[in-house]
């Protein structure tokens, strides 16, 4: 799925879903754009409100953005104060990859 394709359904998703319904997308962050399309808040998600925004900064791939449907009156675009582009840290050191953990688990 392209960019043009991806705004196209989060505008269908817009106009249909029930106001304070709950979307979650991928995106991506970086030079994980040449992988994953980017879904930029500011201009792909007008009649939502943003509530977290997560970028991996590991082998992850892909972006989570959390946003809410709007109230019919709305407009633009919503942030939570302190949820936009706030970059969360990861410890390999408290998580193995999930393939191993999943191996791990499998011969116990």
């Amino acid at each position: 799925m392209d960019k043009k394709e991806k705004a196209k359904v989060i505008n269908h998703l817009a106009k249909y879903m029930a106001p304070n319904a709950i979307l979650v997308l991928r995106s991506a962050h970086g030079a994980r754009a040449f992988l994953y399309p980017i879904v930029d808040p500011c201009f792909d998600l007008k009649g939502f409100e943003v509530l977290s925004i997560f970028h991996p900064i590991d082998e992850v791939i892909n972006s989570v953005i959390v946003a809410r449907k709007c109230l019919v009156n709305q407009q633009g675009i919503n942030y939570l104060k302190n949820k936009c582009c706030e970059v969360e840290g990861f410890n390999p050191l408290n998580h193995g990859n999930v393939v191993d953990e999943l191996s791990i688990e499998d011969q116990a």
